[in-house]
């Protein structure tokens, strides 16, 4: 919120400044400053979200959901020749879980963005953090959160296996 705040001070304060500058004194010349003010308050705002990606943020309270089935999507596909890779495509899990309303709803989240861990429960669930930024300027310019997540995924024990399959063809 104060991100807007303050590109909407810049941009009218620049429309005024260059109004006056100009000696503006026809419909013509307060137009063009207040585009030229507009484009100004513009690029502040979109300068100004820079900063958003350096302060530090940390996870907030979890939201829980009971998972009905998970499957990780390991069949990635790609292609390696000496030192250069390439991979099609990033790594998820897929999980089924059931709405207020009864429905089922297949949701992924990425690998590297998650953790999972067994433990003694019977019923999977999954734990969301919406991460939230440290500072108070941070929070007061861009809002509460940063827009980003990061998931636990609590499974029975035994539940985790690993296939191995070694061919030397």
């Amino acid at each position: 919120m104060g991100l807007i705040i303050l590109a909407v001070i810049v941009g009218t304060a620049a429309a005024v400044l260059l109004a006056i500058e100009i000696h503006a004194d026809s419909f013509g010349e307060w137009f063009v400053s207040a585009m030229l003010g507009f484009m100004i308050g513009l690029l502040t705002l979109l300068l100004g979200i820079l900063p958003s990606f350096v302060y530090d943020t940390s996870p907030a309270t979890p939201s829980k959901q009971e998972i009905h089935a998970i499957k990780d999507n390991n069949e990635v596909h790609g292609n390696f020749a000496l030192g250069f890779g390439s991979v099609d495509e990033e790594q998820y899990y897929y999980y089924v879980i059931e709405d207020v309303e009864g429905f089922k709803s297949i949701e992924k989240t990425k690998v590297s963005k998650s953790k999972i861990k067994e433990d003694a429960n019977d019923q999977p669930y999954i734990l969301t953090y919406k991460h939230r930024f440290n500072s108070a300027f941070a929070r007061f310019m861009y809002g509460e959160y940063s827009g980003s997540y990061s998931y636990e995924i609590h499974v029975p024990k035994n539940t985790i296996t690993t296939e191995f399959n070694i061919d030397l063809e």
